[in-house]
């Protein structure tokens, strides 16, 4: 323990002998113990685990806490201290009584692979709820292989990943109360043969929420995701070597953020309502145009669209400005005219937003709101700001109800 744990268990000791002093009792130990645990769940567990030296009562109170979390940060490179941090993880899993165990988040930096292997069998044999793991790894070499009892759990509702793909996952995820998954930086290589080889997500059907962010999954020319329960999807990648096909008929939220270096298809997603697209054009792929024009095509229907300003220039560089004819002829068909609300970020007022910002205003005929965040620059010219705003109060609207927000 260290010297802020020993403080705080000494305090409690002494408020507890004071009680039992001036009152011929000790309050704390005559609480049932469903409160007691509960009132431990609210402290850091190295904490709670402190307790066990007030009274015999609260000796063994801390081996049935629901939530566990261990966060080895502090260690930071002293060998001696990591090896403090592990055993006490040893510890705390070793004497858990036969109580479920709902969370378990662990923070490691360089893990011993096998420790971390028996730590989540351990949380797994307590039918753990959540799951928390970040790893970072110093060498690219190492890494940590997620057991296969964790990909095929039947208690696991909540799988949080993160590491800088110091996480290999081995096993498709065949997960039948998983209904949150966070991924972040994670690696699925599967070692079964290229014809057999399952999507990651091979049978999850109650999955609800899935974030995947900057996974890398080398084995696969087309990546699947076929979740009819899925509500809200982020894909956050930077640069894809497969084509993805997402079929999520439920799906509500849609967020990408990527360098689309390869074909994003959204094939069946009737239900969806608002997305988020930011695509980073630093390396533009030879197909980029294509793989664009077909992802803004497919959400089309879409109610709400958020879009930021280096996309929409980069995705249409040959929108020209010269005559108002070659614009017209030059906006894509695919652009979504059915959205009800636009959002510009960065904006600089440059000549194709402001070709962009007039066309929309005139062609989408359902739009209720455009909102325009200013660029730091262009939030600085006076000038130009108020000529912006005045053109935007009288320019002409398709739509009659449409509302403008400037920032």
């Amino acid at each position: 323990m260290d010297a802020k744990t020993d403080e705080l268990a000494s305090e409690l000791k002494e408020l507890s002998e004071e009680q039992s002093v001036n009152e011929g009792k000790d309050r704390f130990s005559n609480l049932p113990n469903t409160l007691m645990q509960y009132i431990l769940s609210l402290i850091p567990t190295k904490d709670a685990v402190a307790t066990s030296i007030l009274s015999t009562r609260w000796k063994y109170l801390w081996t049935s806490l629901p939530n566990l979390i261990f966060d080895d940060s502090i260690a930071d490179e002293d060998p001696v201290e990591k090896k403090k941090f592990v055993d006490f993880v040893d510890r705390v899993l070793n004497l858990h009584d036969e109580s479920n165990i709902k969370t378990l988040s662990i923070t490691c930096k360089d893990p011993d692979e096998s420790r971390i292997q028996a730590w989540l069998s351990a949380a797994l044999q307590h039918k753990v709820q959540e799951l928390n793991l970040d790893v970072n790894v110093k060498d690219c070499l190492s890494f940590v292989l997620l057991p296969e009892l964790v990909c095929t759990s039947d208690s696991i509702s909540i799988l949080k990943l993160q590491s800088n793909l110091g996480i290999v996952i081995a096993t498709p995820f065949s997960l039948p109360n998983l209904k949150i998954l966070h991924l972040h930086s994670v690696l699925y290589s599967s070692t079964l043969p290229k014809k057999a080889k399952k999507p990651l997500l091979f049978s999850c059907p109650v999955l609800s929420e899935l974030i995947l962010d900057n996974c890398e999954m080398p084995d696969f020319e087309s990546i699947i995701i076929s979740l009819p329960s899925l509500k809200s999807f982020i894909l956050l990648d930077t640069y894809r070597d497969s084509e993805m096909k997402i079929y999520a008929e439920n799906l509500i939220h849609f967020v990408y953020r990527g360098g689309l270096s390869n074909e994003l298809s959204l094939c069946n997603t009737p239900s969806l309502v608002d997305a988020y697209v930011e695509v980073n054009t630093e390396f533009v792929p030879k197909d980029f145009g294509l793989y664009a024009s077909k992802l803004f095509r497919q959400l089309s229907k879409v109610k709400f669209l958020a879009v930021t300003n280096v996309t929409i220039s980069d995705i249409f560089p040959k929108i020209h400005i010269d005559r108002d004819r070659h614009m017209l002829q030059s906006v894509p068909s695919s652009f979504p005219l059915r959205v009800k609300s636009i959002t510009f970020e960065q904006f600089g007022a440059n000549k194709i937003e402001l070709f962009l910002v007039k066309w929309l205003l005139e062609n989408a005929m359902a739009l209720e709101r455009m909102t325009i965040h200013s660029s730091e620059i262009f939030a600085e010219a006076r000038e130009e700001q108020v000529l912006l705003q005045n053109y935007l109060s009288t320019a002409h609207k398709g739509s009659k109800c449409c509302v403008i927000y400037l920032f």
